[in-house]
């Protein structure tokens, strides 16, 4: 079972029937079959969708998303390209485009904006 309250996520696990059998999965993934996975909204996106994507600006190679951290405020993008890593918080503004099946994220010059 699961329960989403505000920004928490809490999952009763079969057979795990207290909080010492609970934390043997204490920093653990959790992987749920996407036929299962909550419904997303419009402009929302898995994790798993955008880690591996490819991001691009006017059909350049910026970099690709290697990872995704979040701090409370808004979810940010690690992006490696051959030089460096670029830190990008993931706002809407900074999306053109993002085809989930080709993992390609195009997005607009508002992204050099919030590029960290």
């Amino acid at each position: 079972k699961v329960r989403i309250c505000a920004n928490d996520v809490f999952i009763k696990i079969k057979d795990v029937n207290s909080p010492e059998e609970a934390m043997k999965f204490n920093g653990k993934n959790i992987y749920v079959d996407r036929s299962e996975a909550v419904s997303l909204k419009e402009d929302e996106y898995y994790y798993a969708d955008l880690i591996g994507s490819k991001v691009m600006f006017n059909n350049e190679f910026l970099g690709e998303i290697v990872d995704i951290e979040n701090y409370g405020a808004s979810d940010i993008l690690i992006i490696k390209n051959e030089k460096k890593l670029l830190n990008v918080v993931f706002l809407a503004e900074i999306i053109d485009n993002f085809d989930v099946s080709n993992k390609i994220l195009m997005v607009t010059d508002r992204f050099f904006e919030v590029a960290v």
